[in-house]
Parts: structure tokens; C-alpha cells; sequence
């Protein structure tokens, strides 16, 4: 570059200007590509003129009109390189002028702050999705001046003005779009603090505003839209671990009850957005957001859960976004039952949603945190058995097995989730058969037995036990009963939960009960110690919550110590819990020992009193243990207890009986078991209602021989022979009992 070109380049702002102008005709990426063009002098060139001209407006020296200008065209121009932008000159330069911004009335309002904006906005960009740019010391001041923008004292004050005009003025923009999205940008470790603390004291500033405006819904703006949508995401934590150090304060989690409320009728105001308003659009799958994640903490969740929000979220899977489908689908995965499942009328779609999310992301570098995201909320969905099905029928498994062998993927937020849906999996018998069959894939989980990380570890053991150890520790036979174990108890329970289970521990501890728990919830312990623990135990408790039903370790001990024929006491650990789905079933026509509604003392009082119960009634009627097949060849140990002769009023009856099943009580079920001379089914169902019955339906579809040998012993053990003999004729097919029962019914009625 000749001397003249040199010196018109630092003395001419309007040449300056033509050159950029020109430059700008070159695509980023190619940029990015050429390091040998972000390394020429003419970008070091351009970054002194930027430093130099913004020292210069800090310390209130007037700007020519074309250095203005040259501003405004550069920070269009500026490509987002690391080369370029991460410079400790630059940085200091635009700190002080950011903290200027801060402390200066009149730099506040000086029409420049446009320009600061967008610069802090290439920044943002940089950051993006990259964590070790986030982690960069250089950036660490401009981490705290963005934060001190965000706390000023004339904050809320400003606040209080957006929406008065059809259009944000820069300042507005700078302070509440702008700072805001840098933030939310910023993932880091090392400043999570910044990110937790900005959370709690925005909180209240940002609820009462909103409070303002959800009593004017109709004169919402774009402008209140934009911002709400940056406030929003400033205060929704991002993982269970801040919301622990959010909630701090009893005001601070009423605020946040406050926030899940509002969000909710604004999303009742936006439930028929125009194709094109894509700030409404944009909006509804943020607050979607907000609300999932609010369903991580416990408390959020319970709060959420008496919202009824599900026929509100049904009608946002009809919009046509994909993002809002997605996160209306998660969110419904969150908190939807089995009898929501059953209503869906589509179950395709929201398990086609969720496969094409991961299809579209797997190979994606940038979206890795979204996968990471579905992922985690799959773990959910894949709880109710009719939309797993759906999963594996759409070609799911795959892309979770890359997901889990693959290197390039995370391997606490990538490897081992996918480990623990493939987990889950191992309960449907085609995706069971579909893993077995996937040599290399059963390989490679041995060798990640060996694994690093421990919840890795455990996963990939949890799965090849499931799949080659089970059978064979289910066949094997049992000793016959005799009066001691080696435990008392096993007590199965969530980690989630784990403070209400071991203060029941310890009590049953100090009442001279030998019991089996891990308090580590089984992190070191495989899955043969839990195997032998169930084996061992003559009781094993139930701590039935929501977090339960969605563990699949959990679901591998309560399946086990089902197959095992223990004697299984479920208790509800989770205020307001109702099992449903596999844990329904594992948990149908047994007593409920209701913790949180009876109260710890009597809760535990009537614990005593089931145990002894069951002692009593096993001394009564000892027996030996035979041994039965399940499907797949699955041996598993029967104990025909003899039971009383059920007392029979043959005059209770009901006359009306609702249409559909799911509604019949324990004793529209009973009455008509009776009625239609199927007493014989009394031992067996009369404790259950329409709904769980429904439930068996299903599981019969999918396991008909095991549940055919199931439900012929020992529950009809008191039937004659002939009686069990002439009902099992009737089922030519080996179509189980409760199928035929279902089918029966629908048809008298």
C-alpha cells in the first residue's frame, strides 16, 4: 500500500468510508475463511481510527460529522473475527465508554450510543455458541460493565417509558435489547455469578413492569414485545443448580410465581398470532421457554402442574413454527399424563417433532446446546409408552446411539443423556431387540464401562445389564422362603427425593429394620448390587414422584423387584403425586402410604403397620415359589399364595355405566364384574379403576404372554381349576384376561 494511500487512510474519514462500502460487498465467511486477509494492516488500520475516535467522544471532544459517519459505517462492517475483535486496546476503550454511558446524562443521550451498541453487538456474536471465547480474560471487564448497565439505579425508571412510542430510541435499545442480549448470550462458568445475581434482581423490576401492561393488554406494542422477550430470557436460569441459587429469598420465589402467572396470560393474549408477526411468533416459543424451564425446580414445577395449562399448550402445537411447536411440546412432555397421551389425536407429531429436531442438529456445531437441550426434555416424553413407540417407529434410535458413541459429542450433557433414553428404551421390546442387535454398539458400551465419567459409566452398565443380564438373574431360581433375609427393606428412591427417603431410613434404621439404600442413589453401585439387593430383601419400599417415574434406574429396580414377585409397598414421596403410566401399573390395587398429605409420624406409623401386615399374613400362609415363563423366554418366580375366598355382596350393582372405561370407578368395575358373572376376576381387579385398567389394556397389547401367565396366578389361585380353565379357553389366541375383560365391557356397554 503506497505512503499516500497510508496517510489518506488515517486523515480521511470519507475515503475510509468508500473503501468499507466497498469491502462490504464481500461475504463474512470469507472473511473467516482468510486469515491472511484479517491479518493485513488495513483492519489494524481501522481499529486504531475506532479507539481513537471513541477516546475522543468519552472525553467530550466534539466529532466531526464524517467521523460519525465512519463510525456508523464501520460497525457494519467490522466482521465478527477473533483476529479482529479481541484486542485488549479496543476492549478498554469500549469499557470506558459503556461506563460513560453509565454515569453521563448526557453521553446517555448522545445519538453515538447507537454506534456502542452495535459494536457490543459484534462481541455478542463472537461469543455465540463458542465457550472458550466466553472463558477469554479480555473479556471478563466487558462482562462487568454490561452488568452494571443492567443493575443502575434508573433502570426501572427508564423501564417505565418503553412502549410510549411506537419505536425504541437508542438509548432504549442500548439498555434493554441490546445489554440484555449480550448476557443471555454468555454461558460461561467462570462469571455465572453475574448471571445468577442479575437474575434475582431483575426479577422484581421486571414482574412489576409487566404487571403494568398485562392490565392494558390491548395497548401492547412491538416496542413491549421486544423488550419483554429480552426480560424474559434475562431472568429464566438455566439449569436446576441456579435455580437453587436464585430462590434465595421467600420474595424472590413469590416473585417468580408472580412471573409463571403473567407469562401465562400473555401467552392467552398471543394464542392466535398472524403467520408473519414474527415478534409475536418469536415471543411465544421464548415464553414457552421460560415456562419448561421454570419446570425444573420442584416448587416451579408444582405451581406450574395447578395451572391446568395443557389445553393452552395443545393449541400452540397447531401453529405452524417449528420452534414453537417444539418448545410447546417439551413443555406438554413436562407435564401432560397418560390420559393426556391418550387424548392426543395425533402422537405422530409430536415424536416427529422432536426426531427432526435432533436430525436437523446432529451435525450442527453451533446447535450442540440445542441438542444437548432436547435431549434432556426427551427424557420426559419417553415415559409414556404410546409416543416411545412412536419414537422407535420414526427411527429415533439411531440417532441417540450416535449421539452416545460419537466423540465429538459432549459427554456429561450429549453422551450420557442419550445413554439414558437408550436406557429407557430397553423396556420396549422392539427397541430392546433393535440394541441387541447392534454389535458394535454393545461393544463400544463396554468399553465405555471404563468411562470417565461416572453417570456414563453407570448408563452404559444399566443398558447391557438390561439387555443380557436381566433374563438370566429373572430365571434364575429363587431359594424357597424361609423366615430371614438378609434385609428387612430395600428402599428405592430418586435422587430428587432423596431427603424425605433417608429421613424414612433412619427411622426405620433406628426401629431395628435392616435396610438396603444407597445414599449415593446408586452412583458406584451397578446394577447387580441393586439386583441382589431386591433378591435379598423381603420388602422392597416404592418412593413413588414424578422424578421416579422419569428415572430409568429407577424403573429398572421397580420392574426387577415386580419380576421378583417382592412384596412391594408403594409410597408417594411427592405432594400431590399420582402414578400413572408404568409406575401406575407396578402400583395398582396396593395400599398408598401418602407421606406428604398424612404427615411424616403418621405416614410412617401407617408404614410400620403395612410391614406388619404383611409379616402376619406371610407366616399365615407360607408357600413354596414356582417358576413361570415370560415372554422372550424371561423365567420369572411365581409365589401362589392362598388367599380367603373374596366376599362377594352379590347385590351391589350399578346401572349406569360411563361410555368410555377411563371414567368407571373401583366400583362401576367391581358391580360389573359381578354382573357379568366374572367373579372369579375380583381378586384381581376390583381394586382398580377404569383407568388403570386401560393401562393393563395397553401393556397387554405390547407383552401378551407374560401378562396372560401373570394374571393367571396367583390372583385366581382361589378358582376352580375348571373355572380358570373354562375362562383361559375363551382366549384362543392367548389373548390375556384384562383384554378380553376391556373388550367385553366396551361391548355391553
Amino acid at each position: 500500500m503506497s505512503e499516500i494511500i497510508k496517510k489518506n487512510l488515517t486523515d480521511n474519514f470519507d475515503l475510509l468510508i468508500n473503501i468499507i462500502k466497498s469491502l462490504n460487498k464481500i461475504k463474512e465467511d470469507q472473511y473467516s475463511d482468510n486469515s491472511l486477509l484479517t491479518s493485513h494492516s488495513f483492519f489494524a488500520t481501522i481499529r486504531e481510527r475506532i479507539i481513537f475516535l471513541l477516546h475522543c467522544w468519552r472525553n467530550d471532544q466534539a466529532l466531526t460529522d464524517s467521523a460519525r459517519n465512519f463510525l456508523t459505517e464501520v460497525t457494519s462492517f467490522l466482521p465478527n473475527i477473533e483476529e479482529v475483535l479481541l484486542q485488549k486496546q479496543l476492549l478498554d476503550e469500549l469499557n470506558a465508554c459503556i461506563e460513560k454511558i453509565v454515569t453521563s446524562d448526557k453521553h446517555r443521550q448522545d445519538q453515538l450510543i447507537y454506534t456502542i451498541g452495535r459494536i457490543l453487538e459484534k462481541f455478542q456474536r463472537l461469543m455465540q455458541g463458542d465457550i472458550d471465547i466466553q472463558e477469554n480474560s479480555l473479556l471478563t471487564p466487558l462482562l462487568n460493565v454490561v452488568f452494571m448497565c443492567l443493575r443502575t439505579p434508573f433502570y426501572a425508571e427508564m423501564l417505565q417509558h418503553v412502549g410510549e412510542e411506537a419505536k425504541l430510541n437508542n438509548t432504549q435499545f442500548f439498555f434493554f435489547v441490546i445489554c440484555p442480549h449480550f448476557m443471555n448470550t454468555y454461558e460461561g462458568s467462570v462469571h455465572q455469578s453475574l448471571v445468577i445475581n442479575l437474575a434475582r434482581e431483575l426479577v422484581s423490576v421486571y414482574t412489576l413492569w409487566l404487571a403494568i401492561w398485562l392490565n392494558k393488554l390491548s395497548s401492547i406494542n412491538n416496542p413491549v414485545l421486544l423488550v419483554i422477550n429480552r426480560l424474559r430470557r434475562l431472568t429464566t436460569p438455566r439449569a436446576n443448580l441456579s435455580w437453587r441459587d436464585i430462590l434465595v429469598k421467600s420474595d424472590i420465589f413469590e416473585a417468580y410465581l408472580k412471573l409463571i402467572d403473567y407469562h401465562r396470560l400473555l401467552l392467552q393474549h398471543l394464542s392466535t398470532p398472524k403467520t408473519n408477526d414474527t415478534l409475536s411468533l418469536g415471543l411465544i416459543a421464548g415464553l414457552l421457554q421460560s415456562l419448561f424451564m421454570s419446570t425444573i425446580n420442584e416448587k416451579m414445577f408444582s405451581h406450574i402442574q395447578s395451572e391446568h395449562l395443557v389445553p393452552l399448550l395443545f393449541q400452540f402445537t397447531d401453529i405452524d413454527d417449528d420452534l414453537i411447536q417444539f418448545n410447546a411440546y417439551r413443555f406438554l412432555a413436562k407435564i401432560i399424563t397418560e390420559d393426556d397421551v391418550k387424548a392426543l389425536a395425533n402422537p405422530v407429531k409430536i415424536a416427529s417433532v422432536f426426531v427432526k429436531r435432533i436430525d436437523n442438529d446432529i451435525d450442527n456445531q453451533i446447535q450442540q446446546k440445542r441438542l444437548n437441550n432436547t435431549l434432556l426434555s426427551l427424557q420426559s416424553l419417553v415415559q409414556h409408552d404410546q409416543i416411545k413407540d412412536e419414537l422407535v417407529k420414526q427411527n429415533l434410535l439411531p440417532l441417540l446411539i450416535r449421539c452416545a458413541t460419537e466423540d465429538s459429542f459432549h459427554p456429561i450433557r450429549a453422551r450420557q443423556r442419550a445413554l439414558e433414553l437408550l436406557l429407557s428404551f430397553t423396556f420396549n421390546d422392539d427397541a430392546a431387540h433393535f440394541l441387541k442387535q447392534n454389535v458394535a454398539f454393545i461393544d463400544h458400551l463396554r468399553t465405555l464401562q471404563n468411562a470417565p465419567e461416572e453417570g456414563v459409566q453407570r448408563a452404559a452398565e444399566g443398558i447391557l445389564w438390561k439387555l443380557e443380564k436381566e433374563a438370566e438373574s429373572i430365571a434364575k431360581l429363587d431359594l424357597p422362603i424361609i423366615d430371614s433375609h438378609q434385609y428387612d427393606i430395600m428402599l428405592s428412591y430418586s435422587h430428587s427425593d432423596k431427603q424425605l427417603c433417608h429421613r424414612i431410613h433412619d427411622s426405620l434404621v433406628k426401629d431395628q429394620f435392616r435396610v438396603w439404600l444407597d445414599r449415593d442413589h446408586m452412583h458406584g453401585a451397578t446394577m447387580t448390587a441393586m439386583a441382589n439387593a431386591i433378591e435379598n430383601s423381603e420388602i422392597v419400599l416404592i418412593s413413588m414422584s414424578d422424578a421416579y417415574k422419569q428415572s430409568a434406574y429407577c424403573q429398572a429396580e421397580a420392574h426387577y423387584a415386580f419380576e421378583k414377585q417382592r412384596r412391594l409397598i408403594p409410597l408417594i414421596v411427592e405432594s400431590g403425586y399420582k402414578p400413572d403410566g408404568w409406575l401406575g401399573i407396578i402400583a395398582s390395587g396396593k395400599v398408598y402410604v401418602d407421606v406428604p398429605k398424612l404427615g411424616f409420624q403418621l405416614a410412617y406409623v401407617k408404614l410400620k403397620n403395612e410391614i406388619n401386615q404383611y409379616r402376619v399374613s406371610a407366616k399365615q400362609f407360607p408357600s413354596d415359589k414356582v417358576t413361570k415363563t415370560l415372554q422372550h423366554n424371561l423365567p420369572i418366580t411365581m409365589i401362589p399364595t392362598p388367599l380367603p375366598p373374596p366376599k362377594v355382596d352379590q347385590q351391589v350393582t350399578v346401572t349406569d355405566y360411563p361410555h368410555c372405561i377411563d371414567w368407571w370407578t373401583e366400583e362401576h368395575v367391581r358391580s360389573f364384574l359381578i354382573e357379568k358373572k366374572l367373579t372369579s376376576l375380583l381378586p384381581m381387579l376390583a381394586d382398580m379403576n377404569g383407568s388403570v385398567l386401560h393401562e393393563y389394556y395397553s401393556m397387554c397389547r405390547a407383552n401378551r404372554d407374560s401378562i396372560v401367565l401373570r394374571l393367571s396366578s396367583p390372583a385366581l389361585n382361589n378358582s376352580s381349576s375348571d373355572e380358570i380353565m373354562s375362562i383361559l379357553a375363551n382366549n384362543t389366541n392367548k389373548v390375556e384376561l384384562v383384554h378380553n375383560f376391556l373388550n367385553y365391557a366396551w361391548v355391553c356397554c
